[in-house]
């Protein structure tokens, strides 16, 4: 099962949550803004994941983000998707 990381707030959360409820993708969802512990769990990862490279300095919070069964954290819906 994958994990996605995002918040309800978002809207690029909530369309990938859509489309994978609609593909019927098994997946746990972490909303960052639940809690201050998910969110420093989030910004820990942001913080150190080389995926993160591209975004760091630009604004974005980069969100939504997936953690796949293997362990691989991507910010793509596609790669979730072909390894389905």
């Amino acid at each position: 099962m994958i994990t996605v990381i995002g918040s309800r707030l978002c809207p690029d959360t909530m369309t990938v949550l859509d489309e994978l409820t609609k593909t019927e993708v098994p997946y746990d969802f972490v909303d960052i803004l639940s809690g201050l512990d998910e969110l420093r769990k989030y910004l820990s990862l942001r913080d150190c994941h080389e995926v993160y490279s591209e975004i760091l300095g630009t604004g974005r919070i980069g969100i939504p983000c997936f953690v796949l069964e293997n362990g691989n954290v991507t910010l793509g819906l596609r790669e979730v998707l072909k390894k389905r």
